[in-house]
């Protein structure tokens, strides 16, 4: 298979993935399949085939009710903390704790309202010297500032606050060994492993057949849906800010250095989808066989877990646990995004301001007219930076920019302007064939690929045509 193959294969499984996250992938993706050619037909037939391909034992009407069954988690997920929450997590955690990491001293429950509070807690884990916690109240505190350089100042008052109560009171109540180990490591080892093994073993005998395939094929798809939403949430890079009177945050510092906070130490709907998909085997299925009376309590307690919580982060002293957001904003395509404001308000008051799925500064989204010219150069972020220009005008920055001008005829005038490890801007400048009403004619920009290299290239390239073949009678 060769290169232009390879990739549009990965092409439509990416658009696959996309129908199967209730994505509207025609609206969305009309451009990538005609680069690709890629049919709806085949698009359709590719989605077909994968929501049979693992249900070789189902019937029609249990394929269907596996479907529901992904809808109605896609719902637990969305809904907001239930009341009271801590009261239920604890004995299922405390039952964990025993039975699972043999540990019989109960931890201590600390609900994260927002991901910047278990970022927090992660670094003090992180930066500790052996198992003492080395962070005052002061240092904690600063720590604090600066996951909040966005936040009004009371907003900040707000997140810092009862965040500095509660690790004084952990403090005092735990001491210097404030987490102890990290037991999540070992959490996923047993879900996924031990305890997974034990599910594929039993599901096997209730199906009468191998269920490798219904672990892999017949739920991943299905997930996609769970896993984009909580993706666009929580599977996003922390960073300190260097000065936060920058506000488009210049010299940022990695937070977590090399860890990824959602992909080392916590677990969830991440890597729970297996167990959702046994879950409808032992609720749906029993008139086929019955887990044994092990498996099914364990199973329970997992689902019961995840129903109340989307992720969890496990260590010998405390467990933490994190919550949805109480207002979120996604584009079509399940990204974050608010052009308008925060695209994810937590309980504890932290924000999370994003366009098209990339996490901006606050003044990014909530006053673009402030932007300036050096704002754009000295981004130092890729995809910021075409944030940014979008947000400005294109045609705009290309002017005020200082562009250089590389082609002039009598189609139009072409125009580029280098930008920082990314592609340059190239534009051409063409003239509206029709009349104002006033008399005039107006000009305006369309965005050529970089590799052009006369307008008349630039213009043939926007009606898919060469050079050679664009032969209108009269363009202007």
């Amino acid at each position: 298979m060769n290169s232009d193959s390879i990739r549009r294969t990965n092409a439509i499984e990416s658009v696959m993935q996309a129908a199967f996250a209730n994505v509207p992938w025609r609206d969305v993706f009309p451009v990538f399949l005609s680069e690709f050619n890629i049919q709806p037909a085949e698009i359709e037939a590719a989605i077909a085939k994968k929501r049979t391909e693992g249900m070789r034992a189902f019937t029609p009407s249990e394929i269907s009710g596996l479907d529901d069954c992904f809808a109605e988690w896609l719902d637990v997920i969305s809904a907001p903390a239930p009341e009271e929450l801590i009261s239920q997590i604890q004995p299922l955690i405390d039952s964990l704790y025993a039975n699972t990491l043999k540990i019989s001293k109960s931890p201590k429950i600390l609900l994260c309202e927002s991901p910047a509070k278990l970022a927090i807690y992660m670094k003090i884990l992180v930066e500790r010297k052996g198992d003492e916690a080395i962070y005052s109240a002061d240092q904690f505190r600063a720590l604090a500032q600066q996951v909040v350089v966005d936040l009004t100042p009371e907003e900040r008052a707000k997140f810092v606050q009862p965040l500095e109560v509660e690790f004084n009171e952990l403090l005092q109540e735990r001491g210097s060994n404030l987490m102890g180990r990290s037991l999540t490591y070992r959490v996923r080892e047993h879900v996924l492993q031990e305890f997974g093994a034990e599910l594929r073993n039993e599901t096997t005998a209730i199906l009468k057949t191998d269920s490798n395939e219904f672990f892999t094929e017949a739920l991943y798809y299905r997930f996609e849906a769970i896993r984009r939403r909580l993706n666009s949430i929580f599977d996003i890079d922390f960073h300190f800010l260097g000065n936060e009177h920058d506000s488009f945050g210049r010299g940022h510092e990695r937070m977590m250095r090399h860890w990824n906070p959602f992909n080392k130490e916590t677990f969830g709907f991440w890597q729970g989808y297996s167990l959702i998909g046994a879950g409808y085997v032992m609720e749906h299925l029993s008139t086929r066989g019955s887990f044994s009376p092990s498996c099914q309590a364990e199973l329970s307690q997992w689902l019961r877990l995840f129903n109340l919580a989307p992720w969890f982060s496990f260590f010998e002293n405390v467990c933490l646990v994190g919550m949805n957001p109480v207002e979120l904003f996604l584009d079509e395509q399940l990204r974050l995004n608010n052009r308008d404001g925060a695209a994810a308000t937590f309980a504890d008051g932290w924000k999370m301001w994003a366009i098209d799925g990339a996490r901006v500064p606050r003044r990014l989204s909530e006053d673009p007219a402030s932007l300036t010219v050096d704002d754009i150069s000295n981004a130092q972020n890729a995809n910021i930076r075409r944030i940014m220009i979008d947000l400005y005008g294109a045609s705009r920055y290309l002017e005020d920019s200082g562009s250089r001008l590389i082609s002039k005829d009598e189609y139009g005038e072409l125009y580029q302007q280098d930008l920082p490890d990314d592609e340059p801007l190239t534009m051409v400048r063409v003239k509206n064939s029709t009349m104002e009403p006033d008399g005039t004619f107006r000009y305006y920009f369309l965005r050529v690929p970089p590799n052009m290299m006369t307008a008349k290239e630039a213009v043939a390239w926007t009606f898919g045509l060469e050079s050679g073949e664009y032969q209108p009678d009269v363009e202007t």
